[in-house]
């Protein structure tokens, strides 16, 4: 099971989608959900052996997840693309968005707090850099380099967009 904790950003597609879609059917079946679901489905995800978690700080939903998780019903791997485990980068030098978008600098550290109480609960953590499964160790948590990539259909589109800008240049 792959839970998103933000479903609605590009890097579900790359961090989410395309890690479960990667899965060969015939020997995983894989289900992808939003954090809201997982309250709902809780039974059902109970009974699998993984969960990836991607994104998601602590909510009443992830804290039922980490309680049957606890009981040792699965693994759970957690998965990163961003240092937004360190609260103290939640600060407008460091994140533009936090002046431009008018966020407030506490409730962007508040989160990353508890992002990294989520990670810290994990049996293994997935970077897409060196970087950051770098930092992730330094919280003795062991974490393996999974980097972004792209599907087929991203392949094509890439294809036939350079194939064009090739065929209009002079």
């Amino acid at each position: 099971v792959f839970v998103s904790g933000e479903p609605k950003i590009p890097g579900h597609r790359y961090r989410v989608v395309q890690m479960a879609k990667a899965l060969p059917r015939k020997e995983f079946a894989v289900s992808i959900l939003n954090v809201a679901q997982v309250a709902e489905l809780l039974h059902e995800i109970a009974e699998c052996d993984l969960v990836w978690v991607w994104r998601a700080g602590m909510s009443p939903e992830i804290r039922l997840l980490l309680a049957a998780h606890r009981q040792g019903r699965f693994k759970l791997v957690y998965d990163l693309d961003d240092l937004m485990f360190l609260p103290e980068l939640g600060v407008p030098e460091e994140i533009d968005a936090i002046r431009s978008q008018n966020l407030a600098q506490s409730d962007v550290q508040s989160h990353y707090g508890s992002v990294r109480q989520v990670l810290l609960e994990a049996d293994r953590c997935t970077a897409s850099t060196d970087h950051l499964a770098s930092e992730i160790r330094r919280w003795f948590k062991p974490a393996t380099v999974i980097p972004n990539g792209f599907d087929q259909s991203t392949l094509k589109a890439a294809r036939l967009a350079a194939h064009e800008r090739k065929s209009q240049s002079p």
